[in-house]
């Protein structure tokens, strides 16, 4: 961190008196504390009173990692649940009296707020074996959660907080793409409501734990920077059947039941392989739903290759932090010390201003040596500097843990070679033992010809990699590949080398495709050829295949149709061409047939209104009930004992009515009645 002090813009009045000398105090909490700090003075001299004049402080801040354990989905507020605080405390003394020195005091906590506990999870959740840290997004990439339909999912983290890149307009893109090939096949369009977001962004502790074990979640998922979002996959291709691709093996399986399961993935993926390809459509750069989600389909907008994501291995992303709008990041102004250049900023390159042009001009405290050296210049400072022995180990296997300086030591040239004895890091002391710190070597004290005073060469002893000594500093560890890849995104196959020794990259060899063009193997399924799909009649396309990294329409013949009639074998433009709806909306009937057409049942006629000849009420005769009713007729039962030639018999009458005569159902007197079987009345 960088922090400035300034004066005033407008002193209250004559007396005030500039700094002297000045200091700050950095404390925090989460176990931080200040691992290396450097003061400084800039603008014009202090005395000056000067509003562009800064006492400031550059600091590193050094903590242990987070100690969050993996619990799925808890939300954090912070580091540990704690959110970070530094406070930072500035004291100027503006009196040169040692008897009466007069300071003032200013102090500013910040503590991290609602954005920046996000922010810092993106440095927490990187794992310790991960390929690169995670980008640390800026302050003002992140807005309060977006608003939606209410059934979308926009930010399913822990925080009111989110990334949006403009992820409605990605929706919408996709969900046209959608409702194009819906439309094609004559489908009916699917609503924003329908096309259900089931997760966009999460911030990195939800994104890195939000899945149950065995699984383990992409720590590098674009989730957490807006441009990805997961639909709940749905019958897209109108057949009432759900197909997502599936594929989950146990560490039991064998090779051909992975081989079964993958096959059977492939063979009932169409729902999910259609969102996939129309999100691409739309222009994502990234989908996904085979073998890694079981109820969505994902996509996302960030060109994918190894060149450009994951981020390799010690790239920076982190954007200086500007913070909130409105935030004021400025202590209160003071008055500050008289600052000069020091007399060594040429020789030495010393930019640091001092309130003495020989400030730093100091005498080396230990009394074997007691010259005056400049602390400013490296070479001098680490001649004179406070070491101690951290490499050695004793006798007993105790670390040495004696302090030295190393001007303590004449430099004594070994005989008939130009080495000496003595480095910055290591030194041998009256007893011939070998003292190291830092980067030194492990060595036990010397007794050769029992001469303690005897410089003897120490065996150098090196890193793992056999060329650099153990006091050279850099990264001498055993890399097991390297991150370096090529311009199509493929990995150097280079292993097992040391990082201090440079070797040169060896890509794969592209494939020349019978597609008609080169691509890597990773990318094989892209340039994959495929059996052009029959149509909705059956017909195949006379291309027979093509190539998917190429675009193909598919060519088809002429349709074929025949009426939908069972007992009619006549081609028609449409199946439906001989049908007619009849008016009562409730059936339809096929007049149009040759075969048929004239068919009482299929005839206009038996579709039309009719007028009942005896109560007047219109009717059609397709309906079964109101023909029955209107045109078939009943005879009375009634029946009467008449004497008839003297003998008494039963008649009946000799009335005919239609059903829909109800009310004229009796017979009246003076109705006609029946002759008996003898024709008598």
């Amino acid at each position: 961190m960088k922090i400035a002090v300034k004066y005033c813009a407008k002193q209250p009045d004559k007396s005030v008196a500039s700094i002297k000398k000045f200091d700050f105090k950095i404390t925090m909490n989460n176990g931080f504390d200040v691992e290396k700090s450097v003061k400084s003075t800039g603008g014009p001299a202090a005395s000056n009173l000067s509003p562009n004049t800064t006492f400031s402080i550059e600091a590193k801040l050094k903590g242990p990692k987070d100690t969050a354990t993996a619990k799925q989905c808890d939300s954090q507020n912070g580091r540990n649940n704690v959110p970070m605080k530094v406070t930072i405390t500035f004291t100027g003394v503006y009196s040169t009296d040692l008897n009466n020195q007069k300071q003032v005091t200013l102090t500013k906590t910040w503590t991290q707020d609602g954005v920046d506990l996000i922010r810092q999870e993106y440095v927490d959740m990187t794992p310790p074996d991960a390929r690169a840290e995670l980008p640390v997004p800026s302050y003002s990439d992140f807005v309060t959660t977006i608003s939606g339909n209410g059934t979308d999912g926009w930010n399913t983290g822990h925080y009111g907080y989110m990334i949006d890149d403009s992820l409605k307009d990605k929706k919408a893109s996709w969900l046209a793409e959608v409702n194009k090939y819906r439309k094609g096949k004559t489908l009916s369009a699917v609503t924003d409501k329908a096309f259900k977001v089931n997760s966009a962004y999460r911030n990195p502790y939800h994104q890195r734990f939000h899945v149950s074990a065995p699984y383990t979640a992409s720590f590098h998922s674009r989730h957490c920077y807006g441009d990805a979002m997961d639909i709940k996959t749905f019958d897209v291709d109108g057949d009432n059947n759900v197909e997502q691709k599936k594929l989950r093996t146990s560490k039991g399986s064998t090779a051909e039941q992975k081989a079964a399961l993958r096959a059977d993935a492939l063979k009932n993926s169409d729902d999910a392989d259609l969102l996939e390809k129309r999100a691409l459509d739309a222009g994502a750069g990234w989908t996904g739903s085979w073998e890694y989600y079981s109820r969505h389909t994902h996509a996302d907008w960030t060109a994918r290759g190894w060149a450009k994501w994951p981020p390799k291995k010690g790239t920076v992303y982190s954007k200086p932090y500007s913070g909130p709008s409105g935030t004021d990041n400025t202590i209160t102004s003071l008055n500050t010390t008289t600052s000069v250049a020091c007399d060594k900023q040429n020789e030495n390159n010393c930019d640091v201003m001092v309130s003495s042009s020989t400030e730093h001009y100091v005498t080396c405290p230990n009394s074997k040596c007691g010259d005056s050296y400049w602390s400013c210049d490296s070479d001098d400072y680490d001649d004179h500097r406070l070491r101690t022995c951290t490499w050695t180990k004793l006798d007993g296997g105790e670390p040495c843990g004696k302090s030295w300086r190393s001007c303590e030591y004449p430099v004594e040239q070994i005989k008939g070679t130009n080495l000496h004895t003595r480095s910055q890091k290591c030194v041998t002391d009256p007893n011939g033992t070998r003292h190291c710190s830092e980067n030194g070597v492990k060595t036990a004290p010397s007794n050769e010809d029992n001469n303690p005073d005897e410089n003897v060469p120490i065996t150098p002893v090196y890193h793992a990699c056999g060329i650099h000594q153990t006091y050279e500093s850099g990264n001498h560890s055993l890399q097991a590949s390297c991150s370096v890849t090529d311009n199509n995104g493929q990995l150097c196959s280079v292993s097992n080398y040391y990082e201090c020794q440079s070797h040169t990259h060896q890509y794969p060899d592209l494939i020349s495709g019978a597609c008609g063009h080169s691509y890597t193997a990773s990318s094989a399924y892209s340039h994959r050829s495929e059996t052009c799909p029959t149509n909705t009649n059956g017909d195949s396309c006379s291309l027979g295949s093509y190539y998917v990294c190429k675009s193909h329409t598919h060519q088809y013949p002429a349709p074929t149709i025949v009426c939908a009639h069972p007992d009619c074998d006549e081609q028609v433009s449409d199946r439906k061409d001989h049908r007619s709806p009849c008016s009562s909306g409730n059936h339809h009937y096929w007049p149009g047939c040759p075969s048929i057409g004239s068919a009482w049942w299929h005839s206009d006629s038996t579709h039309q209104y009719k007028s009942c000849s005896q109560c007047s009420v219109n009717y059609r005769p397709c309906n079964s009930t109101a023909r029955q009713r209107h045109t078939y007729t009943k005879r009375c039962s009634k029946e009467k004992w008449r004497r008839v030639n003297g003998k008494l018999k039963k008649i009946k009458c000799s009335k005919i009515f239609y059903s829909c005569q109800n009310g004229k159902s009796t017979c009246a007197t003076g109705d006609v009645w029946c002759q008996d079987k003898n024709g008598n009345l």
